[in-house]
């Protein structure tokens, strides 16, 4: 296997994620009705899906970032910014907001728990991001962080 370091100026994600806006995730899933929670569906389904498959080798309880819509690119940039978000706030979209309790609902009644050892948390937060996208190409990214990426900040 070949590995190749990428790195990522923080300035070119905030140059392709923050022009996205906060209603982008309610025009993508819920705007065509039907069509819509099908595809609300698929991106959920999906999500529990890659959860599932990586059981305890994502280190939880996880925070877990979805992208979805935009390119490919843009997809997987707006998934590692949503690992970022606060895990005190909610999503001020209200359609994704509670897309998010109800993927978390269930990713912590999986019963993976912590390290794998099972319990009822395996996820601390779902957090879906999401830009404009034509439904025939509909991207979805999932990253999951470890407790490592976990961090605090406070001002002395």
């Amino acid at each position: 296997i070949e590995y190749s370091q990428v790195t990522l100026n923080i300035n070119e994600v905030k140059r392709y994620t923050e022009a996205v806006p906060e209603s982008a995730g309610e025009q993508i899933l819920k705007g065509l009705s039907d069509n819509g929670r099908r595809l609300a569906e698929g991106v959920k389904n999906f999500v529990l899906e890659t959860v599932k498959t990586a059981d305890a080798d994502s280190c939880p309880p996880m925070v877990v970032g979805v992208g979805v819509g935009g390119n490919l690119e843009t997809c997987a940039l707006l998934a590692k910014r949503a690992l970022l978000q606060k895990i005190s706030e909610p999503n001020q979209n209200s359609f994704l907001a509670a897309m998010e309790k109800e993927i978390l609902n269930e990713i912590n009644g999986m019963g993976i728990g912590p390290s794998g050892f099972g319990g009822k948390t395996t996820a601390l937060k779902v957090s879906i991001l999401a830009a404009p996208t034509h439904i025939a190409q509909l991207p979805v990214a999932v990253n999951m962080s470890c407790h490592a990426t976990r961090h605090a900040e406070e001002v002395l």
